[in-house]
Formats: C-alpha cells, structure tokens, sequence
C-alpha cells in the first residue's frame, strides 16, 4: 500500500505555482470566452437596472446562461489540459478549440453531477451546517474523478468519498490553506480598488469599467491556478488513497440526500403558498367587518 502521506499544502501550492507559470497563457484562454459573456452579461444587467429597460435584462439573461454553459465546458476543457499536459506536455498539443470540443463532450454529465451534487447539498445541510461541510469535503473530487477518471454519476462520487476517506482534514487544511491564498489576493484587490476610487471617483465611469477589468483579470488568473491546485491535491490523494472503507453505505447516504434535498426544494413553493396563506387569514381575522360597521353607523344616525 502507497505512504498516506499527503503533499504538504505548501508544497502543493508551489508545485501548482510552478505548472501554471509554465502554462499560464494556454490554460487562462480557455476562460476567457466565458468569463468575457458573464462580465458582459452583468453590464447588460446595471444598464437595464439604470435605464429599467427589460430587453437589457432580457439580453442580460441570455448572454448569462451562454456564459455558464461555456463556462462547463471550459472547466472540463481546463482539467483535460491539465492532465494532458502534466502526464505528457510534449505529446499534448492544445488549442482552445481542442479543449472547448472535449469539454463538451463531459458537459451532459458534468450537469448531472451539478445536480447531484446541489440536492446532496440541501439534503445533508438538512441535518444542520456541519454534517453538509462534512459530506461537501467527502465529493470535493467528484468533477475531477468525472473528468480526469471518466467516473460519471453516483460513481464519481463514490470515487471521491474513497480518495478522502481516512483523510478527511488532511484534505480540509489544504483546502483552506488555498482559500487563504484567495482571500491575500482580494485584500490586495481591494487595496487596488480604494486607490482607484481616490484618483478617479468612486462613481465615475471610469472607476467603473476599471474595477471590472480587475476583478475579470483577478478571475481569469485565479480559477485556471485553482484547477491546478485542485488537480494536484487529486493527484496526491489518489496516489495515498487508503484501502477499505464502506462505499455502499457512503451510495446510501448519498440517495438518501438527494432524495431530501430534491423534497426540501419541490416543497418550498407549497411552504411559500401556505405561509403566505397563513398570513393573509390573520390579516383578514384583524380586519374590522367594514360592512356590518357601516350599517349600524347608518342605524344610528338614523335613531
């Protein structure tokens, strides 16, 4: 059996570092085309907030939902090219169509895992904040182990449970230790920003489309090193994965959540009719009877 040693968070973050400035251009390309719609769709949005136009908000919406399905494919796209070019960089030529044509081709599978991976949210959340981050820590690899393993479904999923099991806050530290890293970048951001704001106005045009521009630039240079980062914590743990466990019980568990989570989500709406329901028989309770008032008014006026 392999060392359950996993790489040191700091070690990994370097190794990522190192691979993506050897990579950089190639891997930020693939995100450009979506990240670019999102950030058009959001101005779409502001304008037709501004000017309360609704053929803004409705381009707003369209040019949204091309930016997230672009955005799928990118990331199955982006992890193919991490792998490729990690198991063999000479033997891998990428281009962006190339990536985009295989991303696409997890994009149906990568939806229903999404789904999956939504109810079993609701459903373990259910049970209280922290057995929902504890199951969210168990399927952190699920998209991974889809693309990179080609596991779809409930085997993704299981396949992720295995890699974690036994390494549950190893896995959690390391993860939190690139959130870390995040938010160091934000701060800076956001140091960038106030400055921006006293030269050219808080409210000014200019200030605007600029803290655009450095938030899209932020994005752009962050996710494509959160993905390698991802993928080499995968790498880690796939090479440390611990024998044993109990995979059918953990598929268990996982049908049960999905199957509380999609109730808690069909049952909201009924919630919502019956609370409002509720609301409108004790107004109508503490209303005075407008008419019976009127007319013993008029019978007394007539006495």
């Amino acid at each position: 059996m392999n060392s359950t040693q996993l790489t040191g968070p700091v070690d990994l973050f370097k190794a990522a570092w190192a691979f993506y400035k050897a990579h950089w251009k190639m891997l930020t390309s693939v995100v450009v085309l979506p990240y670019a719609l999102i950030f058009i769709a959001q101005a779409l949005a502001q304008v037709g907030v501004v000017t309360s136009s609704l053929a803004y908000v409705i381009g707003a919406n369209i040019v949204q939902i091309a930016g997230m399905v672009l955005m799928t494919a990118a990331f199955a796209g982006l992890i193919k090219a991490v792998d490729a070019l990690e198991r063999a960089p000479s033997e891998a030529p990428m281009t962006v169509g190339r990536q985009f044509r295989v991303g696409f081709t997890y994009f149906w599978p990568a939806v229903l895992l999404g789904v999956m991976r939504f109810f079993i949210g609701i459903g373990s959340m259910a049970l209280f904040i922290i057995p929902g981050i504890a199951v969210g820590i168990y399927i952190l690899f699920a998209f991974l182990s889809l693309v990179v393993d080609d596991k779809r479904g409930m085997s993704a999923l299981v396949d992720s449970y295995s890699l974690v099991r036994g390494r549950w806050w190893g896995v959690l530290g390391r993860l939190l230790f690139f959130i870390l890293c995040y938010v160091i970048a934000v701060f800076v951001m956001v140091g960038a920003d106030f400055i921006l704001a006293l030269v050219l106005g808080a409210h000014s045009p200019a200030y605007m489309v600029m803290t655009g521009i450095l938030s899209m630039l932020l994005s752009l240079a962050f996710i494509p090193f959160a993905f390698v980062y991802s993928y080499k914590l995968y790498v880690a743990v796939k090479a440390t994965r611990l024998e044993g466990g109990n995979p059918g019980a953990f598929k268990k568990w996982m049908v049960a959540f999905i199957v509380i989570g999609a109730f808690a989500v069909i049952s909201v709406p009924f919630f919502l009719v019956a609370a409002l329901s509720v609301v409108r028989a004790r107004e109508a309770r503490m209303m005075p009877p407008v008419a019976a008032t009127s007319t013993e008014a008029r019978l007394s006026a007539t006495n």
